[in-house]
């Protein structure tokens, strides 16, 4: 049973304001449940590793990481070959040639560093950007489906999420999945 309340505040009653409480006991939500009330759950995990949208994007996002990986190796070994260069060369250069040198090498290694960075935010940006956008579709798609379907509640599963226990029947991951990925095939012709 649950023994919290909750408050909730009515934002479009007429005639209310909206620091009007609306007040949620377990005995409110109990006669909901005993109305009919329709909750079924979508398996995160198994949504995010089926989801053609998904996996696309992901596909893409490693293909970047691997070319920001490639760009950041050509850089750091033309830079360790300067150092190596610099080295073999050191005892020929004068004390202010030499002191020269490792203050351009030392910028060099600075402005790698900085380009690195660079590069890790730019992916965090296109990460971040592409969960916003696959929050944005699965929430608009999930939406229609409640309400299609007549569903009061609709509820995310994942492995550690806090949920002990969900009866299978209550599972709609597959149905999700499919419509999903057809409204993602039916866009991309």
């Amino acid at each position: 049973m649950v023994g919290a309340a909750f408050t909730l505040y009515s934002c479009n009653e007429p005639n209310t304001t909206a620091t009007t409480p609306t007040t949620v006991s377990s005995a409110n939500v109990q006669a909901a449940a005993g109305a009919g009330l329709r909750v079924a759950y979508v398996n995160t995990d198994t949504l995010l590793n089926n989801y053609s949208f998904f996996k696309e994007k992901q596909e893409v996002m490693a293909k970047k990481t691997e070319k920001y990986q490639k760009e950041f190796q050509n850089r750091a070994q033309g830079l360790q070959a300067e150092f190596k260069s610099y080295e073999n060369t050191r005892g020929s250069l004068t004390i202010n040639q030499a002191r020269s040198k490792e203050e351009e090498l030392m910028r060099k290694r600075e402005n790698l560093a900085q380009y690195e960075q660079s590069l890790n935010q730019s992916l965090a940006v296109e990460r971040n950007k592409m969960l916003g956008e696959l929050d944005s579709v699965v929430t608009n798609y999930m939406q229609n489906y409640g309400s299609t379907n007549s569903y009061d509640l609709v509820l995310t599963y994942t492995k550690g999420s806090g949920v002990l226990y969900a009866n299978p029947k209550m599972d709609i991951t597959n149905q999700v999945l499919e419509g999903l990925n057809a409204e993602f095939k039916s866009k991309k012709k």
